[in-house]
């Protein structure tokens, strides 16, 4: 015997029902792995908003944006710390800033600009300083990226790397002090076509320094 209109309609309102509970347990069980991953990450984030600000603060060629570059380079080795500027020269020593971009950054607070050069050192010293993060941050980023393709959820919409666009470490070797300022000063206005030529000349210079060695 063939089922009522009353009771089709009652089934397949059951299975949408049933759908929604689904949907809504993958919605859940994918904002845990999502929340759980950024609570492991969060000094991540931290270290790499004050990288991206130390890079638009060298372009700046000002002293106050000295003053700001180094604040953000003492961000860099303590994410987790709040630095203000009457506080810098008490907390240096105890976060391992070293001594000669503590006196840079009291020249700076006296209105003494620092150089390009001084400026680029410290670029590099926060970048390399970075590298073992990132090293972290990757391992836990590969682990939940497991966890989600195997549970079926998308791993673009819940995971999210900081550290995407701070390029390796080598490349700053790889360009010109001039070049590297015009790079800092231009990168944040670039188009999505203007940075993917840079990053292609970027493994350019990495691929034709790594086939000299």
């Amino acid at each position: 015997k063939g089922m009522t209109p009353d009771q089709i309609r009652d089934n397949a309102a059951a299975d949408a029902a049933v759908q929604r509970e689904i949907k809504k347990a993958g919605r859940e069980g994918a904002a845990n792995i999502r929340k759980e991953f950024n609570t492991l990450t969060k000094e991540d984030r931290e270290a790499a908003k004050a990288f991206g600000k130390l890079k638009e603060s060298a372009a700046l060629g000002t002293a106050k944006g000295d003053v700001a570059l180094i604040i953000s380079f003492a961000k860099v080795l303590d994410p987790g710390s709040v630095v203000r500027e009457g506080e810098f020269a008490t907390i240096a020593d105890s976060i391992g800033v070293p001594e000669r971009i503590v006196a840079a950054f009291n020249r700076a607070r006296a209105g003494e600009r620092m150089s390009n050069k001084e400026r680029l050192e410290v670029v590099r010293a926060a970048r390399r300083n970075l590298q073992p993060s990132i090293d972290s941050f990757l391992g836990q980023y590969n682990r939940y990226k497991d966890i989600l393709t195997r549970s079926g959820y998308s791993v673009e919409d819940n995971l999210y790397n900081p550290y995407d666009g701070i390029q390796d470490i080598e490349a700053y070797s790889l360009f010109s002090d001039e070049e590297l300022i015009e790079i800092s000063k231009d990168v944040n206005s670039m188009s999505t076509k203007e940075f993917k030529e840079l990053q292609k000349e970027i493994q350019r210079r990495v691929d034709a320094n790594q086939a000299r060695e």
